[in-house]
């Protein structure tokens, strides 16, 4: 008797929740939100979304059973359908704006992406630009287009939007739209406290000297600290500052600072070895004698070799021209066209489950091609060419997931050189500094 009172008691309790759930109002209307422009067509704000990890998730489907669904826990919620439920992953701790537009006339979708430029701005002024851009479809849905920021206004109740015309210089474009909406991870934060500098931090035998924050500006306008490295008290040579994460106590964190007015900035800042370093046997693999071919010539290399384990493999490489490549394979090599600029394409179909990734280069001087597999947290590339007693870093070209570039700028046929393929590890220095100008 009292097993039946229980499991009647718990079959109360599980519909007195769906009850809530089922009969809970929707999203409140501050967050969807519609726009008509002045040629007749709209813009449709659906959602904001806020994930510390890396997956968002949106529906169209906001009945009761639809918003109960995506409550319960996920071994159940799988075995029931969803119909219009997408899924879209960032890096972690990321805002997602999810747009719809339509045709004034034809109620069609048009490129929201290729017209505007989203960004976010706190009551400083201190704003960002959309990080990434995205569309996505299911069903006959809506087309979603999807804006992303790394870095938004955290501190206060909301964040204002700017829809700007897209165009090389968006942000100098008057916006087209603003409004707000509701901050979806908004603190209490802690404020940080700055040390005084100049201060030092010691990793190994390298000294690091943070002697000033420089300009008072966010965003890309900043122009990064000035850091002394030093060994035994003197400045070294075959050390670099590599890159440079600014983070905020709210949870921001980018290569950019978001706001000046935080308390305080965290300087995470990465140090690597340069071409003029040495390097250890286990470090680098080297390939001598090779030669930059003439215009539209390529020539197809087999070196595959492993460092630390990690298999590397050098596919091809070649002088000015037109070349592709298809999973790493060169199959066309021509002489450039006049007049075109450094371009870069890549495309994937499938052949069955088989993804074949074409991609096409137009470059004004020599490149290397190589297949660059996954590299931890710790390492970092550098690709060494060394000639008649000099040696120098090339720097890395259009990226893709089969085959990197790397242009040979200044590596003019037929002079031989040596190529130094290197992974070495970081060093990291941290430091806790006052916001320059405050």
């Amino acid at each position: 008797m009292k097993r039946k009172h229980a499991f009647v008691l718990a079959l109360v309790l599980v519909l007195a929740v769906a009850a809530v759930f089922l009969l809970a109002p929707g999203p409140t209307a501050s967050t969807r939100q519609k726009f008509q422009l002045s040629d007749g067509s709209s813009v449709t704000l659906e959602k904001v979304t806020f994930s510390s990890g890396s997956q968002h998730q949106f529906s169209f489907d906001d009945s009761g059973l639809g918003r109960f669904r995506r409550k319960l826990p996920r071994f159940i919620r799988q075995y029931l359908s969803s119909p219009g439920r997408m899924t879209y992953t960032t890096s972690s701790n990321s805002l997602v704006l999810w747009f719809t537009s339509a045709n004034g006339k034809t109620g069609a979708a048009w490129d929201f992406h290729q017209r505007f430029a989203a960004e976010v701005v706190d009551e400083h002024g201190c704003g960002s630009a959309d990080q990434s851009q995205a569309s996505m479809t299911s069903g006959n849905d809506p087309t979603l287009h999807l804006a992303t920021f790394a870095q938004f206004p955290r501190r206060q109740a909301t964040i204002r939007v700017r829809l700007r015309p897209r165009s090389a210089a968006a942000e100098q474009n008057a916006p087209v739209i603003e409004f707000e909406v509701p901050n979806p991870v908004r603190g209490p934060f802690p404020a940080w406290t700055p040390e005084p500098l100049p201060t030092a931090r010691t990793n190994g035998e390298l000294v690091f000297v943070l002697k000033n924050t420089s300009n008072s500006a966010a965003g890309p306008a900043w122009s990064e600290p000035q850091i002394d490295i030093l060994r035994g008290a003197l400045p070294v040579e075959d050390w670099d500052r590599d890159a440079v994460y600014v983070s905020e106590a709210t949870g921001n964190r980018g290569l950019h600072p978001f706001c000046t007015n935080e308390s305080a900035w965290k300087l995470d800042v990465e140090f690597v070895r340069n071409a003029e370093a040495e390097f250890l046997p286990s470090e680098l693999f080297t390939i001598t004698n090779l030669t930059a071919p003439a215009s539209g010539v390529a020539v197809v290399l087999t070196n595959t070799f492993s460092i630390q384990g990690k298999p590397f493999a050098l596919c091809a490489i070649a002088g000015p021209g037109q070349f592709v490549y298809s999973n790493s394979v060169l199959t066309t090599a021509k002489p450039p066209l006049n007049g075109k600029g450094e371009t870069s394409h890549c495309s994937t179909t499938y052949q069955g489950a088989t993804p074949i990734e074409t991609i096409s280069v137009h470059r004004s001087t020599p490149h290397l091609a190589l297949v660059v597999p996954p590299l931890t947290g710790d390492e970092r590339l550098l690709l060494r060419v060394r000639a008649a007693g000099v040696a120098r870093k090339l720097a890395l070209g259009p990226s893709y997931s089969s085959v990197s570039t790397f242009p040979l700028s200044g590596v003019a046929n037929p002079g031989p050189f040596d190529l130094d393929v290197i992974v070495q590890r970081v060093r990291r220095a941290e430091f806790m500094v006052k916001p320059p100008g405050k």
